[in-house]
């Protein structure tokens, strides 16, 4: 009773916090857009970009908008501008502290429909819709005229299309070299006319003339001229260069001297010098930061070099990869003398021929000054955090890191690291949501140091530079995991990799040594007892040495084919005690079979595969079809007969399948509450990995996406356990039998996508368990409340 005389109270409360006493005459409250209704629409991509950006244009987020919406606000009245509006005048600290708990009221005047309008209209031309009309009509709120919507009306109508195209003449460039405007050209018969194809042409002809010695000719320098008059949406259009121009874009350009000069992390310039090579000279204090081969490598510019574009984008690219620099600059000013040349030194004659513009032979020289400002040597920072997780762990965690920049003179990164965790598990349950007898708390303590090279450690290479991101990793790594009233597990691990892109599309990595120490430290009877239940569990958690060697491989079409359909395709192999095991056989030391140890502990053997195919489909602006497959395989043999439990695969979780919990399903159509063992439902990982996801994604308005999916897959084992029945591919009696163990999920959420952060919440829902349940048929969930999935994460699941 009291909490409904509550709740009526502030109904009335905020119903009568009504700003309609405040409101001029005449005007209006903006309460979001209505519709953007868009007649002759044209579905090309060039189209689609000049709707972009007129929505981008016309949208403007009303108040209470829902996550920057323009069209979708909160429902509930806004307190927010009647704070604001009663206090507005009120210049004391509690009449500003009052408008800064409020919100401005957003009237249709500051929103300016008709001008929008205007601006819209303008763009479409742009794009060359030189028939294009955009209006705004403004709707009041039929409950309340004061409150009102704009709906925008735009007709794009037909695009111009270019009918002849005029181009520049010949230029000559260098050595013979001679730059043709009409084969280089985006403007083609038929092709858009537009604002931005021209800019683009320009652009696209400076980057050749700079890249061929002309560092100060600009896309301005080039003009266009477009008749629309002659035939009826089509544009005959002519290409020249502006008259006056400048003497210094007329002319080549080489490097003369180069100097670098190191400003260190408090702004104070070198006075120290050091030629590294003729006409090569650095600034510097004390020590050269850099070493002098790093230095050689990554400056492309060299003196007495003709400038090119490119070599001072990449000369950028590569020291600012060092990571040793807050910012690197490189400028260029004219040597004091030159020699007085003439971009026209004449004409060709021959007939009819097109003009041909010609360079005069001989070259004025720029000195280039490299300025490169160190970046603080050391990194220090301290992260907190309070994790979720889908298997029902929740807890406080933390990590401090050093990092030391620039170690060797060559951008290398040392890290060092101290990080810990504590976690106990709310509710420990299965697939079905069925609460277990089992509660888990832990707490994890490790530390790490590590070394980065922004190179390949390889004799010859060190110093090298690569035009993609390359990077070799040592580390060293230690943790120990204590489960409360279970064990406590130690681990010691090193590793040296080496990262690599031979080009804009193709990513490697090689583990050269991948080498890791498990041992069991302690154990509680309980935990005795559950291996008892479980010996495949004690099998893969005693203590054992994993050394490994991998290789990975990425191919990702997404730079090519920037906001269209892409493809990315990986796979990775790695095995483990292969080599021991073969070096033991080669001394004559124990059988294959025989179980071997180094330093009176076991190694793992084992061969592990696996891959993935991702392909996004981009359906419209908004809306994008993404889907995987996953695959999977470990196969343990020779020294060790079960692979360590880390290295096996698992489904469910919010990356998986959402419908059930992380480690709940399989192996096969095995099922822990068929299980007498109370501990059976740490099991559930296989050998041998299938799963599949596929995603319908939109863009709703603003930050808001959303999302409907349907997750399928499961893990099985390569060798039957009888303590699993039915885990194993051998037991899959046919086609439809192995169909029938695959669980299957769909469900929906939405998206916050800040373009740095995507936050998210998905909702999975069961629609089949891989083993039988009470219920009959392909869809077997019990009670629809079982089988539901809330997972809030941040990051796409794939």
């Amino acid at each position: 009773m009291v909490g409904g005389a509550i709740f009526l109270a502030l109904i009335f409360l905020l119903s009568s916090c009504s700003i309609s006493q405040y409101q001029g005459s005449g005007e209006q409250l903006y309460i979001g857009i209505k519709s953007i209704e868009i007649s002759d629409e044209d579905k090309s991509s060039h189209g689609q970009r000049a709707i972009e950006a007129i929505e981008e244009q016309l949208a403007y987020a009303p108040n209470n908008a829902i996550f920057g919406s323009s069209i979708y606000r909160w429902p509930w009245p806004s307190m927010g501008l009647w704070l604001y509006k009663k206090y507005e005048a009120d210049s004391t600290f509690m009449g500003r502290w009052m408008r800064r708990l409020g919100s401005k009221p957003i009237w249709i005047s500051d929103v300016a429909p008709d001008l929008r309008a205007k601006v819209s209209e303008r763009i479409l031309r742009e794009y060359g819709y030189l028939n294009a009309e955009v209006r705004a009509r403004i709707i009041p709120r039929r409950a309340d005229s004061l409150q009102a919507k704009v709906a925008y009306e735009v007709r794009m109508g037909s695009p111009y299309l270019l009918d002849s195209v005029a181009y520049l003449p010949p230029i000559d460039l260098e050595d013979s070299l001679v730059y043709d405007h009409q084969r280089y050209s985006r403007l083609h018969r038929g092709g858009y006319f537009g604002v931005d194809v021209l800019e683009g042409d320009r652009t696209e002809v400076s980057a050749n003339l700079r890249e061929h010695g002309f560092y100060y000719f600009k896309p301005s320098y080039i003009a266009y001229e477009a008749d629309t008059l002659q035939h009826s949406g089509r544009v005959q259009l002519r290409s020249s260069l502006v008259s006056g121009l400048p003497e210094e874009a007329k002319q080549r350009w080489r490097i003369g001297q180069v100097r670098i000069h190191f400003v260190d992390s408090y702004g104070q310039r070198g006075r120290d010098s050091l030629e590294l090579s003729p006409r090569l000279k650095a600034y510097y204090r004390g020590r050269l930061p850099i070493r002098r081969g790093v230095l050689a490598n990554r400056l492309h510019l060299k003196p007495d070099s003709l400038y090119r574009q490119s070599l001072e984008g990449s000369s950028l690219k590569a020291l600012g990869a060092l990571g040793a620099f807050s910012s690197v600059d490189i400028s260029f000013t004219p040597a004091a003398a030159f020699p007085q040349t003439s971009l026209f030194a004449q004409e060709h004659t021959g007939g009819a021929a097109t003009p041909l513009i010609t360079y005069g032979h001989g070259d004025r020289v720029m000195d280039m000054n490299v300025l490169l400002r160190s970046d603080l040597p050391w990194d220090a920072s301290v992260q907190a955090h309070f994790t979720t997780k889908t298997n029902d762990l929740v807890g406080p965690g933390g990590k401090i890191s050093l990092d030391k920049r620039n170690v060797f003179g060559g951008g290398e990164t040392f890290t060092a690291a101290l990080f810990g965790s504590y976690e106990w598990q709310t509710n420990s349950s299965n697939a079905l949501g069925k609460a277990s007898e089992v509660s888990i708390n832990s707490y994890q303590l490790g530390a790490n140091v590590g070394l980065t090279l922004p190179t390949l450690l390889f004799p010859g290479r060190l110093d090298r530079y690569h035009l993609y991101p390359t990077s070799t990793t040592l580390s060293l790594s230690a943790q120990m995991i204590n489960r409360s009233g279970f064990y406590s597990l130690g681990s010691v691990g090193l590793n040296l990799s080496y990262d690599f892109q031979p080009n804009a599309t193709q990513t490697h990595s090689i583990r050269v040594l991948d080498l890791s120490y498990n041992r069991l430290r302690s154990s509680t009877a309980e935990f005795r007892e559950m291996l008892v239940y479980n010996p495949s569990l004690g099998l893969s958690m005693r203590d054992q040495l994993v050394p490994q060697i991998g290789y990975s491989f990425v191919y990702d079409n997404a730079t090519l084919r920037p906001g269209r359909s892409n493809l990315l395709i990986g796979a990775s192999v790695s095995q483990a005690g292969n080599l021991t095991s073969g070096l033991f056989a080669l001394l004559g030391r124990k059988s294959f079979d025989e179980t071997k140890h180094i330093l009176g502990v076991p190694f793992a053997q084992f061969v592990k595969l696996s891959g993935q195919a991702r392909h996004s489909w981009q359906l419209d602006r908004r809306t994008k079809l993404v889907s995987r497959l996953l695959l999977g395989g470990i196969y343990s043999y020779g020294n060790m007969l079960r692979a360590p439990y880390m290295e096996q695969f698992y489904v469910g979780g919010a990356n998986s399948l959402r419908a059930f919990r992380v480690r709940s399903l399989g192996p096969g159509r095995f099922s822990a509450l068929d299980n007498q063992s109370p501990y059976a439902f740490m099991d559930h990982v296989g050998e041998f990995k299938l799963e599949t996801n596929i995603e319908w994604r939109k863009q709703l308005t603003g930050l808001l996406d959303v999302a409907l999916f349907v997750d399928a897959g499961n893990v099985w084992l390569l060798r039957p356990d009888p303590l699993r029945p039915g885990g194993a591919l051998s037991e899959v009696s046919s086609v439809g039998d192995f169909l029938d163990q695959i669980a299957v999920g769909t469900g929906g959420g939405i998206r916050l996508d800040f373009s740095y952060l995507v936050v998210r919440l998905d909702i999975g829902v069961g629609l089949h368990l891989p083993y039988k349940t009470s219920r009959s048929g392909w869809y077997n969930i019990p009670k629809f409340g079982d089988a539901l999935g809330f997972h809030l994460a941040v990051g796409y699941p794939f």
